[in-house]
C-alpha cells in the first residue's frame, strides 16, 4: 500500500513538472519563427558589438544607449568588458555613437547597465538613470549628463529591498521613478522556480527619496516600462506572458486597476459591479439562487470575491471566509450566516504579508499588453490590456504620436540556447490608438537573426528609428 501511494505521488509530480514544462516552452514561444520584415535604408551603428538592451532619445535629438549587458543565462560578445553609456546626435548628417565619460569615482570596470531613462528638470538639467548589475546584483544608478563635456556625473547609488530584481526604469522627477522587477526574488534558483511555476510575483515599484512602495504586482515577468507624453498612463510590458499593461496613476504614485478585467488574465462580463456572495436551498423543489444582504460597515463596492468556505461551530454558528480581491489586492474576509434573515454579519478583515502575493491564475497562453492610467497621486489604474502574439521587452513611445514602440523576441528559447548557426530573431512593433477600443498593432521590423539579433528596444525620433538587441548590434534606420 506503502509503495502504491508513493508511485501514485511519483506520477502527479512527474505529471505536473511535465505540464510546467510544456507551459513554460508554450510561454518561450518555443515554436515560433519570424517572418522578415525589411526596411529599405538601415545600417549596423559602428561602435556597437555587444548589445544595446535599452535607448533613450531626448527632444533634441541626443539618444543614450546601454551598452554591454551581461546577463545570467545569455550570451554575451564581450564577456570580460564592462558595459558603458554610448550617445549619438540624431541631427547630425552622419551620426555616430561615442562612449561617454563617466565621473571619478564611480567603480566602471563593474558596470552592468540595463534599462535607462531621462529625465529633464525645470532648469534643463538632465538627468539619466540606469539599472545596474555590478557582480550581477542589483542597483539604480542616478548621473547628471553634462552635455558640453560628453560626460556623465554620478550623484547616486540606490539600493532598497523592494528592488530585488530590477529590469526598467521610467524617472518621473530628479530622484524620482517607477521601476520593474521581472522576479520576486534576487537568488537565481529561485528565479529559475518562479518562472518555471509561473506565480506571477512581479512587481512595479516607486522610488522617491521620501517614499518607496509597491505600487503593482502579479506580473509573470515585469519588463519595460515607460510613460505617456501626457503623464497620465504607465505602460508595463509583462514577457513571458505576451503583454503589455495600460496603467491609470493616482495622486499617491500607486498604479491600481481601475476597469476592465476583474481578475488579471480573465475575460470578465459585468468588469464595473461588484461581486456578489448567492445562496440556494437545495431543498426545494424549484431551488433559485437569492443573493445575500451583507451588513453595513462593510465594503460592498469592492468586493471581488473569490474562494469561498464555511464552518459550522458547536453552537450550530455558521461562518463564510471569504478570499477577496478588493482593488485586486488580497484580504480573508470572515461573516456570520444569519439564516432567518438571509444575510451575512461581517466580523473580520485579515490582512498579512502572506497573503499579499496571491497567486493569480490566467492563460498562460494570452499574449497582451496591460494599459493603466497615472493619477496625480502616483497610483496606477489598470485600464486595458492589450493582446500580442509575441515576447514584449522595452517600450519606448513615439513623442510625435503617442504611439508605443516595443522591442520583442520572436522565439526567446533561441536567445536561451545560443547558436550562432540559427540566432534568435528580432522583432519591433507599432501599437497605435493605445487606448481605443482596437488598437492597431503594426511589425515595423522583423528579421530571423540574420541582420540582428535578439532585439530588446526600438525608439524614434523625425523619421529615424534606432533598434538595440541585447547582447548583439545595433540598427539605424530611416523611415
Amino acid at each position: 500500500m506503502g509503495r502504491l501511494v508513493a508511485l501514485s505521488l511519483l506520477g502527479i509530480g512527474l505529471a505536473l513538472l511535465g505540464e510546467r514544462f510544456l507551459a513554460l516552452r508554450n510561454r518561450l514561444k518555443a515554436s515560433r519563427e519570424v517572418e522578415s520584415v525589411d526596411l529599405p535604408n538601415c545600417h549596423l551603428i559602428k561602435g556597437i558589438e555587444a548589445g544595446a538592451e535599452d535607448i533613450d532619445v531626448l527632444p533634441n535629438g541626443l539618444a543614450f544607449f546601454s551598452v554591454g549587458l551581461k546577463f545570467p543565462g545569455l550570451h554575451s560578445f564581450a564577456p570580460d568588458k564592462p558595459g558603458g553609456i554610448l550617445m549619438m546626435d540624431l541631427k547630425e548628417e552622419k551620426p555616430r555613437a561615442l562612449e561617454l565619460r563617466v565621473s571619478w569615482g564611480f567603480d566602471l570596470a563593474s558596470f552592468n547597465p540595463h534599462g535607462i531613462s531621462t529625465f529633464i528638470d525645470g532648469d534643463d538639467t538632465v538627468y539619466l538613470f540606469v539599472v545596474n548589475h555590478p557582480e550581477f546584483k542589483n542597483t539604480v544608478e542616478i548621473f547628471k549628463f553634462e552635455e558640453e563635456e560628453n560626460s556623465l556625473l554620478h550623484l547616486k547609488t540606490i539600493k532598497h529591498e523592494l528592488l530585488p530584481s530590477v529590469n526598467d526604469i521610467v524617472a518621473v522627477g530628479p530622484a524620482h521613478f517607477y521601476a520593474t522587477n521581472d522576479h520576486y526574488f534576487s537568488d537565481p534558483f529561485l528565479k529559475y522556480l518562479e518562472t518555471y511555476l509561473n506565480l506571477r510575483w512581479a512587481n512595479v515599484v516607486y522610488y522617491s527619496p521620501d517614499e518607496v512602495k509597491l505600487v503593482a504586482e502579479g506580473f509573470d515577468s515585469a519588463n519595460g516600462i515607460n510613460i505617456s507624453p501626457d503623464k497620465k498612463y504607465v505602460y508595463v510590458a509583462d514577457i513571458l506572458a505576451h503583454e503589455i499593461h495600460v496603467l491609470e496613476k493616482q495622486p499617491n504614485m500607486n498604479l491600481t486597476q481601475l476597469k476592465g478585467l476583474k481578475y488579471p488574465g480573465m475575460p470578465n462580463f459585468a468588469p464595473d459591479k461588484p461581486g456578489r456572495i448567492f445562496l440556494m436551498d437545495l431543498n426545494e423543489q424549484n431551488p433559485k439562487a437569492q443573493a445575500l444582504e451583507i451588513s453595513d460597515g462593510f465594503d460592498k463596492e469592492s468586493l471581488n470575491p473569490h474562494g469561498i468556505s464555511t464552518f459550522i461551530d458547536k453552537d450550530n454558528t455558521v461562518y463564510l471566509y471569504v478570499v477577496n480581491h478588493p482593488h485586486m489586492g488580497s484580504t480573508v474576509e470572515i461573516f456570520k450566516f444569519e439564516e432567518q434573515q438571509r444575510s451575512l454579519v461581517h466580523l473580520k478583515t485579515i490582512k498579512h504579508e502572506l497573503l499579499k502575493r496571491y497567486v493569480y491564475v490566467a492563460d498562460v497562453t494570452a499574449k497582451n499588453i496591460h494599459i493603466m492610467e497615472k493619477h496625480d497621486n502616483w497610483d496606477l489604474t489598470q485600464v486595458k490590456v492589450i493582446h500580442l502574439g509575441t515576447l514584449v521587452d522595452n517600450l519606448t513611445i513615439d513623442p510625435a504620436t503617442g504611439d508605443i514602440l516595443a522591442g520583442c523576441h520572436p522565439n526567446p528559447m533561441k536567445l536561451l540556447n545560443y547558436n550562432p548557426e540559427d540566432p534568435p530573431g528580432s522583432e519591433v512593433l507599432r501599437i497605435q490608438d493605445v487606448l481605443s477600443d482596437k488598437p492597431r498593432v503594426n511589425t515595423l521590423y522583423a528579421n530571423n537573426g540574420s541582420v540582428l539579433q535578439a532585439s530588446t528596444v526600438a525608439s524614434v525620433y523625425h523619421g529615424i528609428m534606432l533598434i538595440g538587441t541585447v547582447f548583439h548590434k545595433a540598427l539605424y534606420c530611416e523611415l
